[in-house]
């Protein structure tokens, strides 16, 4: 055999169902529920996940209920909670709630590399957005926070299309200079092909060799997101996040019949827009030999829950019917339906 075929032993799952994952449903999901969800996560062996997102009630509804829920989250030693800020004032919030002695642990901003989808995401210029991530930093380690910045554009602009590798690399070293804990490159669209993740990682992790500071986030539009994972995997990424049946995408304009202040669009949950199948990579690892810390059967029974809770088949292969790798046993309760 030719070539280098290298893989880590260990690799982070960190799953965002409860903020990545239900921003897209149209559905309120219940305070209880989701709670039912977040402990079932940390029981499944998560060491980090999002318990939902700091953000003004109007204008994200399925997010009304994050406080509470961070005040009835398990607590346990070695796992980490993380929220997304989106302006210095919730940041404020994220770390006031966390003096009271519930907030999250980890912090999350986001920058786009390009004027114009910066405007349309942040009503900021490029260099009015960096003003933000660069004040945002300090903010948090004063309050004993880990930050972690996301390019939410890495590979793909709306308007300008596939943008030069070099933007993402640049803002990189920029964020690292000074003093993100974690950057986490988002690829919103879809775009990215296993041999653009390959050679991104592989520039990155020369340059800043240290794997724990950067994380894979993929909206999984046209199927590409395992593939993907495994490129960003042999380059030496260790990192990535998921959700249960691949869902989430866009935050919708209604929840619960809510109008969310700000939406002008109506846009139907249509296809695939989601992030990768926690359900999926958990197994694939598994099958691998590549260990997640994740138990593969309370993973797959969450996943069925959440079908269950949503009301409608998701995106995850392993909850088909039939076995999956690695000799675990037939997933129970699928094999009479119709894939």
């Amino acid at each position: 055999m030719k070539g280098n075929y290298t893989l880590p032993k260990f690799v982070t799952v960190i799953d965002g169902t409860l903020r990545e994952g239900i921003q897209n449903e149209e559905i309120f999901i219940p305070t209880e529920t989701k709670l039912f969800l977040i402990e079932g996560l940390v029981d499944a062996g998560f060491k980090c996940l999002e318990p939902g997102s700091i953000s003004p009630p109007d204008a994200v509804p399925q997010f009304r209920d994050t406080e509470e829920i961070l005040k009835r989250i398990p607590r346990k030693a070695g796992v980490l909670y993380k929220c997304n800020t989106f302006t210095m004032k919730l940041l404020e919030r994220a770390i006031r709630i966390k003096k009271e002695g519930y907030g999250p642990d980890i912090v999350n901003v986001q920058f786009a590399t390009t004027d114009e989808f910066s405007q349309e995401y942040f009503r900021k210029t490029v260099s009015e957005r960096l003003k933000y991530i660069e004040d945002a930093v300090k903010v948090a380690h004063d309050a004993g926070l880990i930050i972690q910045v996301t390019i939410i554009n890495t590979w793909y602009c709306p308007y300008k299309g596939e943008l030069p590798p070099e933007l993402a690399l640049q803002a990189t070293d920029r964020f690292v200079k000074i003093g993100y804990d974690i950057v986490r490159f988002g690829d919103t669209f879809g775009d990215a092909t296993p041999n653009k993740i390959y050679k991104h990682f592989s520039h990155v992790l020369d340059k800043h060799p240290e794997p724990n500071q950067f994380t894979l986030h993929y909206h999984d539009y046209h199927g590409f997101g395992l593939a993907n994972y495994l490129a960003a995997m042999q380059a030496g990424c260790i990192r990535f996040d998921t959700t249960l049946g691949g869902i989430g995408g866009p935050t919708a304009a209604i929840v619960g019949g809510v109008h969310a202040r700000g939406a002008i669009e109506y846009r139907p949950r249509i296809g695939r827009k989601g992030l990768v199948s926690t359900e999926d990579f958990i197994v694939m690892c598994d099958a691998m030999g590549i260990e997640t810390g994740i138990n593969v059967d309370k993973i797959l029974n969450l996943g069925r829950w959440m079908e269950r809770i949503l009301e409608r088949k998701l995106w995850s292969f392993c909850l088909g019917p039939g076995k999956v790798p690695k000799g675990s046993e037939i997933i129970k309760g699928r094999e009479q339906e119709i894939a």
